[in-house]
């Protein structure tokens, strides 16, 4: 179902049903900037520094997870580290394989 918002462009896209947005992305410049993105979850990386913002007040680091897609966007897995700004865009199967690896290591180290 496409939903155009009040004030907005006509909606381009019909999002998926994990889009945190639903609204069609009438509110994007152009279809090259339409995509769904759903809930970013967050881990705390409680082994690593914290880090000072240019306010002076420090975080912990993190990393986010979540997913896209669009017309200009494949499908993909985001995951994005806060102190180092750094984005990895992954395929669905590398997701799957990295998830793996993660579950693996963590089994040995939990063992050790």
């Amino acid at each position: 179902m496409i939903v155009t918002p009040t004030g907005t462009k006509p909606a381009r896209i019909v999002c998926k049903s994990w889009c945190q947005d639903g609204d069609g992305h009438g509110k994007e410049m152009g279809i090259e900037d339409q995509r769904c993105e759903s809930e970013h979850t967050h881990t705390p990386l409680t082994l690593e520094p914290m880090w000072e913002a240019s306010d002076g007040s420090w975080h912990q680091q993190t990393l986010d997870v979540w997913t896209q897609g669009g017309p200009c966007f494949p499908l993909a897995v985001m995951i994005y580290e806060t102190e180092r700004d750094a984005v990895f865009t992954l395929t669905p199967a590398e997701a799957r394989a990295l998830a793996a690896q993660l579950i693996a290591a963590a089994g040995v180290a939990e063992t050790a």
